[in-house]
């Protein structure tokens, strides 16, 4: 708790937080899942995430704790590096949103007019 502000949200009470980071995450690691951690910059951008870390190391995995200090060091000594990762994943999840609500928008304008001489006859 020196080196982190945690900030536990529950998926249930904020679904649209879950969705954001839980997209972050699958982006990062091409997976996604419960318990999930996030690592943010101050302005709340994701720069790394997973889901599952084990107490000890195994199976190539790092420990949780391992990890908490590998971002540690990551986030005082190479900043800039993490800086851009948060800034490159910020951009691929606003490319997505924009993507799938354009998606949404061509659907509903496709069916519109699909259905217009149908309308027009009754």
């Amino acid at each position: 708790n020196d080196l982190f502000v945690n900030i536990k949200v529950d998926r249930e009470e904020r679904p649209d937080l879950d969705a954001i980071y839980m997209d972050a995450v699958q982006a990062m690691t091409g997976q996604g899942g419960w318990p999930m951690s996030v690592f943010l910059l101050p302005d709340g951008s994701p720069f790394y995430g997973g889901t599952y870390f084990p107490p000890e190391p195994r199976y190539g995995m790092p420990s949780f704790k391992q990890l908490l200090m590998s971002v540690s060091d990551a986030f005082h000594n190479r900043r800039e590096q993490v800086e851009g990762q948060a800034g490159r994943m910020t951009e691929a999840l606003s490319r997505s949103a924009f993507l799938q609500s354009s998606a949404n928008d061509l659907s509903t304008a496709i069916l519109d007019e699909a259905m217009a001489p149908a309308s027009s006859s009754l």
